[in-house]
């Protein structure tokens, strides 16, 4: 909040528009920009081996990398009542991300007492799967 008074924030109504819902909606749609860029990145031997996939759902999303007819590995992202639940493909808890305010009244993610902004949750959730070796 700079420039602002921070004895007047009205961290209620912050955190209320910092909600699971719309912070889960928004991090599918980066997420899937994400797995669009590194989609179109594919070096054309590339493509012929393995694509990557983004299915969207309302409640749950998933990234996969798919190789020579099978899935290689995948992540699940499920919205959860206080915030973002990661699953590897295996449907083991990654990590649980949920939402909060911070100290500078900004809407972001905390996993494991730690804030974290959106980026860096699809980045804990996506490197290995999107730049591993397949």
């Amino acid at each position: 909040m700079k420039g602002k008074n921070m004895e007047d924030f009205n961290w209620v109504a912050a955190r209320r528009e910092c909600s699971p819902g719309q912070v889960f909606e928004k991090l599918k749609s980066q997420v899937e920009g994400d797995v669009a860029e590194c989609e179109a990145n594919l070096t054309q031997i590339q493509k012929a081996r393995y694509k990557f996939s983004f299915i969207p759902g309302s409640n749950a999303f998933h990234v996969s990398v798919d190789g020579e007819g099978s899935i290689h590995s995948a992540v699940k992202f499920g919205l959860t009542d206080t915030g973002i639940a990661v699953f590897n493909d295996q449907g083991k808890i990654m990590f649980g991300a949920d939402v909060t305010i911070s100290d500078k009244g900004e809407c972001k993610l905390e996993v494991d007492g730690e804030e974290k902004e959106l980026w860096q949750i699809r980045k804990m959730a996506l490197e290995k799967l999107l730049f591993g070796k397949y």
